[in-house]
């Protein structure tokens, strides 16, 4: 896991590379920038905030989870959760980290599942599928977000930057 300050670098880095390249700056995405300031916030060598470190709690978990196919969020026999499940679990994890939870709903995992997966090419259909939507209702879930076409690998940029 890295440090903030070196997350911090390595988005210095990237923003860099695209100005010098004249390509659009991805690191001024609304995300990113709220991904960062979650790092500083959460970073995991503050002992108080190592449990609500997004990547740490997602690495413990996979520890504990079945080894399948599926649903990453699912019971031990790999069927998925329901919709009440998530969310009776999602608002007690939410109420247990004193996080508000009047903004935080199931359904924007809905969103951001179905959104990443439409932005790296998952197939319509597939995405139906693995959301268990039966009509194109999909569709009011799906967020679009600008492509950027960068040569290389990370680690070649960061390379060629060093």
């Amino acid at each position: 896991m890295f440090a903030p300050s070196t997350i911090s670098t390595y988005v210095s880095a990237v923003r860099f590379y695209h100005k010098s390249h004249g390509w659009p700056d991805p690191t001024t995405d609304f995300f990113v920038s709220k991904l960062l300031e979650g790092c500083k916030q959460l970073h995991p060598d503050n002992p108080d905030n190592a449990a609500l470190c997004p990547v740490w709690a997602l690495q413990r978990f996979l520890h504990v989870r079945p080894a399948s196919a599926g649903p990453l969020f699912c019971h031990f026999d790999c069927t998925p959760l329901t919709r009440f499940q998530f969310n009776s679990v999602l608002q007690k994890t939410l109420k247990f980290a004193e996080v508000p939870s009047e903004r935080i709903r199931a359904h924007f995992f809905h969103i951001g599942a179905a959104s990443t997966a439409v932005n790296a090419g998952v197939p319509y259909d597939e995405v139906c599928r693995m959301g268990r939507w039966r009509s194109n209702a999909v569709d009011t879930y799906i967020r679009t977000v600008p492509s950027y076409e960068v040569s290389g690998t990370p680690g070649t940029i960061f390379k060629a930057l060093s």
